[in-house]
């Protein structure tokens, strides 16, 4: 299995999935701002900087949602079943109606309309 065909789902939830996105971005941002905090200190007191220690926590929060995110299956979009039940229905009552004049007739009576009657044809000899 090629590297691409094994990142390409995790690829695609990152691309469709704006809180994954915010909270890689906030691991992202919450590391960087540790890290530059941490830099100026000596070893012993950028661990004991409470400061720095938020941002690491922050840092972790985040990319635990981001695990977590990923490892659990996409949702699954919501269905409209009724709604296309009923246009596809509503479709082919317009079908039958429109292909079926004795139908036709008998829906218009119910309406109380009267049904449109077919001008005979008259045929020229010529």
């Amino acid at each position: 299995m090629a590297l691409t065909e094994r990142i390409s789902p995790y690829a695609d939830r990152l691309i469709d999935d704006r809180e994954l996105r915010e909270n890689l971005r906030e691991v992202l941002a919450a590391s960087r701002d540790a890290a530059q905090r941490a830099r100026g200190q000596d070893r012993k007191k950028a661990v004991r900087d409470h400061r720095v220690r938020r941002r690491a926590r922050d840092a972790a929060k985040a990319g635990a949602a981001v695990i977590t995110a990923l490892s659990e299956p996409p949702p699954k979009p919501k269905g409209h079943r009724f709604a296309l039940i009923a246009l596809l229905g509503g479709a082919g009552t317009a079908a039958f109606l429109a292909l079926n004049p004795g139908a036709r007739a008998q829906v218009m009576e119910l309406f109380g309309q009267q049904p449109e009657r077919a001008a005979p044809q008259t045929q020229s000899m010529s």
